[in-house]
């Protein structure tokens, strides 16, 4: 059980975008073994489509005992991850720094 950071890839072509996309696939094969997720401080904004269709692409594939944690201090965002990943998402109305994970 190893915690695996998934960041969105924001480079440009060019300049490390051979990085970015090895990274990115990697998050992919991360996030479909993955039976916790945990997405904390992060708002799951309508622009960002890559993330939101990766996503999209992995949570079908997902078996009934993958649990998805959302840790944020807005409200909505438990409406909007709930609308994205479905009754698997557990809402933490909270700072991102009252994040732990699981022993």
């Amino acid at each position: 059980k190893h915690p695996v950071l998934v960041m969105p890839p924001r480079y440009p072509l060019g300049y490390g975008y051979r990085l970015m996309q090895f990274s990115w696939q990697k998050a992919r094969v991360a996030l479909e073994r993955a039976r916790e997720i945990h997405i904390v401080g992060y708002s799951l904004p309508e622009e960002d489509r890559a993330f939101r269709s990766l996503l999209n692409q992995v949570a079908p594939r997902w078996d009934t005992g993958v649990t998805v944690d959302v840790w944020n201090p807005d409200p909505v965002l438990g409406e909007v991850a709930s609308g994205i990943l479905g009754p698997r998402v557990v809402f933490h109305e909270t700072l991102a720094s009252s994040f732990r994970f699981r022993s």
